[in-house]
């Protein structure tokens, strides 16, 4: 009979991060929204950064704003591919407001987003992970602000997370999924009892240390890469107990391509 230390192929890329003080429930949730609409843009899954897709929006949804400062109209985005956009944009903001209502009700140690037609058999599945969590009621630790983990969250993201050497991905879903406890009064949120993290995919682990020992005030990150034999047993086995269940958003997050309606030509460019 296999044992809960068995050993399975998988691939993974690890981001350790490192913040030097106590990381508030708010600041964590603002933390996982900025991270989810950063993966969502990087892995090729929307044409823009998110809040660009909403200006985008807006703009044509207003009249008034279909003429550029030249006067010249700007280009307009096609009906089927504005609807479109408009669905995704519901359903994108709906996952943020619940990241926000979620961390008021509980306490949220891991959370998945994925990529993939199911949250069984995905394509790649990246973690972000919460470590040192008893720091958050440790009064002598100082409060984080929330611009200072981002800078050096997304300082950690963008120059050394091995994403950015990563395959291109095809447009897919998007999946939120996150680690809770069973009594947490979730409404919005599926409980996924039986749900186990997909071991036979590429896995990103990001590791979140908050109020890291032997840290200087200036914060640190390293990433690594670890491929082969992995072992089931690891840190993340710390956060499992009996009480603590994944709960997954109700709704996937379409990816959308570029809705550009015709091709930018030499003149529009330098015009």
């Amino acid at each position: 009979m296999a044992t809960d230390t068995r050993k399975k192929e998988q691939h993974i890329s690890s981001c350790n991060i490192h913040l030097n003080g106590r990381v508030a429930p708010h600041v964590q949730a603002y933390v996982i929204k900025e991270m989810f609409k950063y993966l969502v843009f990087q892995r090729n899954q929307i044409p823009m950064a998110f809040e660009q897709l909403k200006f985008e929006y807006q703009r044509q949804a207003t009249p008034a704003n279909s003429t550029s400062e030249t006067g010249k109209q700007r280009p307009q985005i096609p009906s089927m591919a504005f609807k479109r956009l408009g669905q995704l944009i519901t359903v994108a903001e709906e996952h943020l407001s619940n990241i926000d209502t979620l961390f008021t009700l509980t306490f949220v140690p891991r959370v998945l987003v994925l990529f993939g037609a199911t949250a069984v058999s995905p394509k790649e599945v990246h973690e972000i992970v919460f470590t040192n969590q008893e720091s958050v009621h440790d009064s002598t630790l100082t409060d984080l602000r929330t611009k200072h983990c981002m800078r050096t969250i997304m300082q950690a993201l963008i120059t050394e997370s091995p994403i950015w050497e990563a395959k291109q991905l095809s447009l897919t879903n998007t999946l939120l999924l996150v680690y809770a406890h069973r009594d947490s009064g979730l409404t919005w949120f599926k409980p996924k009892i039986s749900f186990k993290v997909p071991s036979r995919c590429q896995l990103y682990r990001y590791e979140i240390h908050c109020a890291s020992a032997n840290q200087d005030d200036s914060c640190e990150s390293d990433c690594t890469v670890e491929g082969g034999e992995v072992e089931e047993q690891s840190l993340l086995s710390l956060h499992e107990n009996e009480d603590y269940i994944w709960y997954q958003a109700p709704m996937p997050i379409k990816g959308l391509q570029s809705f550009t309606s015709k091709t930018t030509s030499e003149s529009d460019i330098w015009a």
